[in-house]
Parts: C-alpha cells; sequence; structure tokens
C-alpha cells in the first residue's frame, strides 16, 4: 500500500473567522480582487470582507453566474489585470471561487484565455495566490485545486485543476451560511454527501482521503435535515462537512455521478448538488449489483440503513428522485452519453463504464 497526500491550503474555521482575514494576509499585498455575486454584494457580504482588507486597494467584481461562463471569467481577468491584483479572494458558494480560481490563472498568464485553461496544460506560470471564503457549505472548492466553468458554445460543463490552484487559505466561517435560502441548504447539502461518497468509491482513494470522505459522509447523514431547517448548530457541522468533502475529492476525486450530472444542469438547470445525487442513486443501486460483495459499499449500505437507504433519505429532504420530474423525456439520454463518455472521472469509477452502462443508469433514474 502506497498513496501521497498533500494539502498546501492553510484552513481557519469557525463562526466569525472572517474577522482574522486581514492578519492571514502578508502585508506585501496591497491589491485584492474579490470575485463574487451580485446577491452577495446586495447582501453586504463583499463589503463586509473588503472592511476586512485595511487600507489595501480592493476591486469588487461581481458578475459571476451560476455555473460560470467562459466568457465570465474571460471578463474577470481583463478586469484584475488591469488592477494590477496580487491576490484573488472568492466569496461564494462554488461558483465564485472556482471563478476566482480561473481569474487568478489568467492574471497570471494573460496570454491565455478559459477556454486554454479547460485543456489542463500545464500554466507557464503559478496562478497569483486565492482566498476562499465560502457562503454555502457544499462545493468544497476552497481545498481543492479544481474549477469548472461552462461553455455556453457546447452546452457543456468543462473543468480544469492546477496546483497553484490550490487556495493558499480558506476562511471557513459557518456564520456566512446561516442566510442561505431552503433550497440551497438542500441543494449544497447534497453536493457534500455525493463528493465524499464518490471519493470513497474512487479507484484511486486512499486509506486517508476514505478518513475525510467518511467523516463527511456521516456528518451529512446526521445533520442536513436539521440544517435545512436553519439551525445553526447543524449548519456549523455542514459547512466542516463540506470542508471535509473537498479534502476527500482534492485526493481522490469524483467518479461518474458528477459528470452524468453536467448535462442535468446544462440542459435544464438542476443545481449541481441535486444533478449529481439524481446520477448518484441509481448508479449506486448498478454498483451493488456489480459489487454486491466490495467492503466499501456494504460500508455505505450501512450508513444509510441498508439497500435503498439514501434513496429515502433524499425523499425525506423534499427531493423527487425521478429524472421524469424536472421535465426531461428519456430521448435525451442520447444526447446526454456522449458528453459523459469523454470525462476522465470514468477511469477512477470502481466498474468499468461503457456507453452502454451509462445509458442503463440514465434510465435506472426514470424509475
Amino acid at each position: 500500500m502506497g498513496f501521497e497526500f498533500s494539502l498546501p491550503t492553510k484552513v481557519v474555521f469557525g463562526p466569525g473567522s472572517i474577522g482574522s482575514l486581514d492578519a492571514e494576509l502578508p502585508s506585501s499585498i496591497s491589491r485584492i480582487f474579490i470575485v463574487t455575486d451580485a446577491v452577495l454584494v446586495e447582501k453586504g457580504l463583499a463589503e463586509q470582507v473588503k472592511e476586512h482588507l485595511g487600507n489595501r486597494s480592493v476591486e469588487i467584481f461581481s458578475a459571476v453566474e451560476p455555473n460560470p461562463s467562459f466568457e465570465t471569467v474571460d471578463a474577470g481577468g481583463v478586469v484584475a489585470r488591469a488592477h494590477e491584483s496580487q491576490l484573488v479572494v472568492g466569496l461564494g458558494g462554488g461558483s465564485p471561487m472556482d471563478a476566482a480560481k480561473g481569474i487568478a490563472g489568467l492574471v497570471a498568464n494573460p496570454a491565455l484565455s478559459t477556454r486554454d485553461l479547460v485543456s489542463c496544460g500545464d500554466l507557464e506560470w503559478p496562478a497569483v495566490p486565492v482566498v476562499c471564503i465560502p457562503t454555502t457549505s457544499g462545493t468544497g472548492s476552497e481545498v481543492t485545486p479544481f474549477a469548472v466553468f461552462s461553455n455556453h458554445a457546447q452546452r457543456t460543463k468543462e473543468g480544469c485543476s492546477f496546483p497553484s490552484f490550490f487556495p493558499a487559505l480558506a476562511l471557513v466561517d459557518s456564520e456566512l451560511t446561516y442566510s442561505m435560502p431552503h433550497g440551497t441548504v438542500i441543494d449544497t447539502g447534497l453536493d457534500v454527501l455525493t463528493h465524499a461518497i464518490e471519493a470513497f468509491l474512487s479507484t484511486i482513494a486512499s486509506p486517508l482521503s476514505d478518513v475525510f470522505a467518511l467523516d463527511a459522509i456521516a456528518r451529512a447523514r446526521t445533520h442536513l435535515q436539521q440544517a435545512v431547517a436553519k439551525d445553526h448548530a447543524a449548519m456549523d457541522e455542514m459547512a466542516l462537512a463540506a470542508t471535509l468533502a473537498g479534502v476527500a475529492i482534492a485526493h481522490a476525486s469524483t467518479i461518474l455521478p458528477h459528470v452524468m450530472g453536467y448535462p442535468l444542469t446544462v440542459e435544464h438547470d438542476i443545481p449541481h448538488g441535486r444533478a449529481s445525487t439524481l446520477a448518484l442513486l441509481p448508479f449506486l443501486d448498478l454498483l451493488m449489483e456489480r459489487l454486491p460483495e466490495s467492503l466499501k459499499v456494504q460500508r455505505l449500505g450501512s450508513v444509510f440503513g441498508g439497500p435503498g437507504g439514501m434513496r429515502q433519505f433524499v425523499n425525506e429532504l423534499g427531493i423527487q428522485t425521478s429524472l421524469g420530474s424536472y421535465g426531461i423525456d428519456r430521448t435525451e439520454i442520447s444526447g446526454f452519453v456522449p458528453k459523459v463518455i469523454v470525462k476522465s472521472d470514468l477511469e477512477i469509477t470502481p466498474f468499468p463504464i461503457s456507453e452502454e452502462e451509462i445509458t442503463t443508469i440514465y434510465e435506472k433514474g426514470f424509475e
């Protein structure tokens, strides 16, 4: 047995930790670019972060939309370079944090576009430092080197990963998550579960990444329902679960269900965490048929009380689990499959995946 494990991100966790932002940054950093969305500007959170940056020159870029596009990240890169930004802060959910990573890469490599980033070749120059401040509890982007963007021309989601995309600092202040809308708590919580489960099942998982994955699964299983009810202690636990799951996928990645969820998001605007769950549930059913003796599969079954237990857990959150409930037609499957089969996540899925297997899983999703 052998594995490597490295987490270059410093994590500062806890309610109120946003107050330590200025002290955590080197005094040599004088020009900072905040990447966020219009909602967080309207709520005053962007200005709150700016106030914790002392007398530094701060530019706020608030054009990030859900599932940020190539064009948005390119535009952010132009503004950040004009500002001569030395550090980029991603404030928000996965979309602003991913956009911040892309913009940081473009600041350091002005000849590149976001389209170039997703080719996943090496960057000539490392991205400028990134600080992530999550306001949702789901993506774990604050501790991963991954960023995913939307290619509107191709109607696909495309990702990239570079060592310099690991945030230098993750400030996980769970108080910033308390204002999440009810639906966002559910969908981001489901993202925690899918991240952790997929990382646990990944063929490149290690005993150490499994520790993070299993802890995240247990916390989400125990606290998500209370977090949906806006119990602050439970929301604190979900913030921790999201970061733990992020560490797990940073080392073991996600597998087939995540990329099967991408077309559901692109074509039907289903939130990412929910889309991943809709693919994960029939995948787990097929996995139990393919690998019934797998200790990991059995371990997951025990966490959720046996076969079908996770589906019941999701249903109890008020979530419909049939693809047909979201306006998806079976005839669309043939268009989804080619967008999935090309993804590298298939290579680390615990049983061989063909176009036929993907089709079967989508078909099971209508049951």
